[in-house]
Formats: C-alpha cells, structure tokens, sequence
C-alpha cells in the first residue's frame, strides 16, 4: 500500500494577518507604591540568605555561597529598578509643574523626531513620562557619580540623601567610598564569579555580610523616599 506523501514546502508566512500590538505605554506610580515595591524585594533577599544559611549548617558550601553572591547582585538589581521609578515620578512632577525644576533638568537632551512626537501627542504629560520612561531606561544608577548625578537632576540634595543613609560614617568621603565598594562588589559578583585578579580565588562572603549589605541599600533607598516626600509636602 502506498502512503501519500506529505508536502513539507516551507510556506511564505502573510505578515499582514497579525497586527502589531503596539507597545504598552508605562504605568504610574506612587512614591509609596514605589517603595513599597522596593521593600517587599528587599524582603525576599533576607529570606533567600535564610535559606542560603541552612545549606551552609549542612556544608553545602557552594549553593549556600552561590545564593549569598546572587543576593548581593539581586539587591543592587532592585536599587537601580527603584532610582529608575523614581526618577520617572519625579521628573513627570517638573514637567506638570508640581515642583520647581532642577538646574539639570533644563540640560535635558532630546532628539528631534521626538519633539515632534510630543507636538502631535494628545496628552503631553504621558508623552513625557513614556519619553523618560525609555531614555533612562538603559541608564545604569549605581555607581557614586551616577546616583549624585540622578539626585541632582531629580532636585534632591545628592549630599544631604547620602548622609541621611550613612549617618554612621564620618563624612562625605567615607560615605561615597561605601557606595563605590557596594557597586565594585556586585560587579565583581555578576562578571568576574567574585574572583580576585591577582589570585583567582573567591573573595570570602558570609550571610551576615550580606544582609550588612542589604541594610545599606535599604538605607539608602529610604532616604531617597524620605527626601521625596519632603519635596512633596513642600510642593503642596
């Protein structure tokens, strides 16, 4: 008996018969919804080292200690999500003229397909806040220069926030040193597995050191907030 044969010709695929779904536009949210965000993902990376202490008790040395690194990693990670939101609420409350504008926010740069966007656009503020929204969207905020740079530019005394959070360091220097050592950790962590270069050997890490680490980000993220909502409540 012979069986048909199966036509296995690639067919041209109609591109016209699914339509593009354009892109979502970004949500706002509240400087409280924001932080609120911030510290229920703050809150799974002390449960995370949790765990990360019983696999060490049972020497399981290097999932306990893999954990451990991906935590120090996970929590500059929900740093740099929470000065992106940030900086989308409060550049959109400039632009509303809700607050007075920084010096830097007159220093914006925008590419003129863009302004012509915005002159056609039915609602401005949403267009600004999607212009934001997609211009820091690449924009790495964790290092020294770039959080005292994001501050300004937000209105917010860089200074003033970082000694807010650092109370117990002694003075600018130190405290601008701590973030620096925060951000050279976590890059050593996510592309050089935590190795020194002289060595090849694992810097030491431990859960306590870790969660010294989470409480300054805390820290540091809280001022911000707290520096926000004055800047509201001077606002209204």
């Amino acid at each position: 008996m012979r069986m048909a044969q199966r036509n296995l010709s690639l067919v041209d695929r109609d591109i016209q018969s699914r339509e593009l779904r354009p892109p979502s536009a970004p949500r706002h949210f509240t400087i409280q919804e924001i932080s609120e965000r911030f510290n229920k993902g703050l809150g799974a990376v002390y449960e995370q080292v949790s765990i990360a202490e019983r696999l060490l008790t049972d020497n399981n040395v290097e999932a306990g200690e893999s954990i451990l690194r991906s935590q120090i990693v996970q929590s500059e990670s929900l740093l740099d999500f929470y000065m992106h939101e940030v900086t989308k609420y409060c550049l959109l409350q400039m632009f509303m003229g809700n607050w007075e504008k920084s010096k830097k926010y007159g220093s914006l740069k925008m590419l003129l397909d863009c302004v012509e966007e915005g002159i056609g656009s039915a609602d401005l503020n949403e267009w600004f806040f999607g212009y934001v929204n997609d211009s820091f969207s690449r924009v790495v905020m964790l290092s020294t220069e770039n959080i005292k740079d994001q501050l300004n530019l937000l209105g917010l005394s860089a200074a003033d926030v970082i000694a807010d959070a650092f109370p117990d360091l002694e003075n600018g220097h130190a405290r601008n040193q701590l973030i620096k050592d925060m951000f050279d950790r976590r890059n050593a962590i996510a592309h050089q597995d935590d190795r020194s270069h002289e060595t090849a050997e694992r810097n030491p890490i431990d859960a306590d050191q870790v969660r010294r680490y989470a409480q300054r980000v805390r820290a540091l993220a809280d001022a911000v907030s707290n520096a926000v909502r004055t800047k509201e409540s001077e606002s209204e």
